[in-house]
């Protein structure tokens, strides 16, 4: 699993490999010192971390991205993996969870939006060019004297009541800044019955079921775990499952 830290860095790949294992590669982020803040330069190819990786995700038997925005955001700085095996699963949502509650709306909801990755500037400038929405923001934030007056920050919500802030809601904002693996939020809001107001940097919208109705994304989510375990266990077992191979 490509992960963040010592413990679960290039250098713990590295020791799989010397002892001659079978491994994938799930990215659930971007292997880069800047995380989500993968901005997709000219200087990310000549980055020093993509010689630490690229052998490493290439001896891989299986790699593994939540969205096809996902993919496609690691292939500008490793072309190399554009032929390799792969698998494209979204996030796993309880979609039980979320559903329209029939109450009266109003406003939107924006999630951890004053996070630089999250689309911090643009969040702002969308909040001040329309003062007359009222925007409840949901997740920890510091009021730094940049949130707009008709921002109402709520802080941090139990996840067992997002099902009910997103129902207060006829909107869910979300103006990213860099390429979001999947961003599951985006999901729980619309089976929450929020309309989207999201720029093409979500990874969710990049699959073309997301625009197929309700259904078909309930249907996609809830086998997301199945897909994902059936085919780790197919990759090890030396049957990789039929993945159709996108042309980004």
């Amino acid at each position: 699993c490509y992960g963040m830290g010592k413990d679960y860095g290039a250098e713990a790949v590295q020791r799989i490999r010397s002892l001659g294992m079978k491994y994938l590669m799930f990215f659930h982020d971007y292997p880069c010192k800047w995380r989500l803040h993968w901005p997709q330069q000219k200087r990310c190819k000549e980055c020093f971390l993509r010689d630490s990786w690229l052998p490493l995700f290439l001896g891989a038997e299986l790699l593994i991205w939540l969205s096809p925005l996902h993919r496609k955001a690691t292939l500008y700085v490793y072309p190399e993996l554009r032929k390799k095996k792969h698998l494209l699963c979204p996030s796993p949502v309880d979609t039980k969870q979320f559903y329209d509650m029939g109450k009266p709306r109003s406003g939107a909801i924006a999630v951890n939006a004053m996070a630089s990755f999250k689309g911090r500037d643009r969040f702002i400038a969308y909040c001040n060019e329309n003062p007359d929405m009222i925007v409840t923001l949901v997740g920890a934030t510091e009021d730094d004297g940049m949130i707009p007056q008709n921002v109402r920050v709520a802080g941090p919500i139990p996840y067992e009541r997002m099902n009910e802030i997103y129902n207060a809601h006829e909107y869910f904002l979300h103006l990213a800044t860099t390429p979001q693996p999947f961003e599951r939020t985006v999901a729980e809001a619309y089976l929450a019955g929020c309309k989207l107001l999201v720029n093409p940097l979500i990874g969710a919208i990049s699959y073309p079921w997301f625009f197929e109705g309700r259904e078909r994304i309930i249907q996609e989510l809830e086998k997301a775990p199945d897909l994902f375990w059936n085919s780790v266990e197919k990759a090890f077992n030396g049957a990789l499952p039929s993945v159709k191979v996108d042309r980004l």
